[in-house]
């Protein structure tokens, strides 16, 4: 009877530990989670990189020689990041497709900032699984998911919603300004010259 009970815990425990989290279950997840790391000159100055999350609220916190917080609302419009850079507050809204090459503005640059400082010193130095949400790995992932969608993509996510998704679902249907596809032509046959009737006895040929 204990080995059994003990069976069925352990499979509980497993199967909580390889849960992979829904986009859902990622939007209404409050937590936070810190992450250390030796940084430059010789390993003196520590990264340090917090992300703390209220549903639709996140907010990462990063520190080396200088300290900058970027707060986001997922579920606020119009699109913008508030950024703390020593004490200074400034509040940048979306106005330009920042996947763009030419898009050159304050608020691509400051996603851009964010997105290397939440790569680097987060998802490469976070322990644990990227879909475990108890785990630090998992707590950063899951906030980074979001904030792309939202400043990226522009989209505004609602907690109320039924299904939610990080990226949208592709489609098989083409846009109606999409050109055809075309199948390779086949090598045209080379050209044959016309047959010439033998000349009749007595008859010239004309030119």
């Amino acid at each position: 009877m204990s080995l059994h009970r003990f069976s069925v815990l352990f499979l509980v425990i497993f199967s909580s530990a390889v849960h992979a989290f829904q986009p859902k279950e990622c939007l209404l997840a409050n937590y936070e989670s810190e992450i250390v790391h030796k940084g430059k000159f010789f390993g003196l100055i520590q990264n340090y990189l917090s992300v703390t999350k209220e549903r639709c609220l996140v907010t990462f916190t990063h520190k080396t020689i200088m300290s900058v917080t970027w707060s986001i609302d997922v579920c606020r419009e119009p699109v913008h990041i508030k950024i703390d850079k020593n004490g200074g507050l400034d509040v940048l809204k979306r106005s330009d497709d920042c996947s763009l090459l030419k898009s050159q503005n304050p608020f691509c640059d400051e996603l851009r900032e964010l997105v290397d400082v939440i790569q680097d010193d987060g998802l490469i130095f976070a322990e644990g699984e990227r879909n475990n949400l108890a785990l630090p790995h998992g707590r950063v992932y899951c906030a980074y998911q979001l904030l792309r969608k939202y400043l990226e993509k522009g989209y505004i996510f609602d907690p109320d919603a039924e299904v939610i998704e990080f990226e949208p679902k592709p489609t098989a249907q083409c846009s109606p300004d999409a050109a055809p596809a075309v199948s390779p032509a086949a090598p045209a046959a080379p050209a044959q010259a016309a047959p010439v009737a033998p000349k009749k006895t007595g008859e010239s040929a004309s030119y």
